[in-house]
């Protein structure tokens, strides 16, 4: 019996809080919250791909400089850098 009684005394107590006008509206701000935490974090991981396809495209560019310069050091072949 003492277990039938604390089940009905938590249901009557989720039912209470599930109708408390406070609790009812704290939903609705609690996903707008969310949603702008969301968008936020969306925000973040753009900035921060962009970030590093700039650095990978620098690094890219600096690793062909290398070997045009390497390429000129020795062999036959032989470039001219006009302007």
């Amino acid at each position: 019996m003492g277990l039938l009684s604390r089940s009905a005394q938590k249901q009557e107590l989720l039912d209470a809080w599930k109708q408390d006008s406070a609790m009812q509206k704290l939903g609705p701000q609690l996903s707008a919250i969310s949603m702008r935490s969301l968008l936020s974090r969306q925000a973040q991981l753009q900035a921060q791909q962009l970030h590093f396809q700039t650095m990978s495209n620098i690094m890219r560019m600096q690793h062909d400089t290398m070997r045009i310069i390497a390429s000129n050091m020795g062999g036959n072949t032989r470039y001219e850098y006009r302007w």
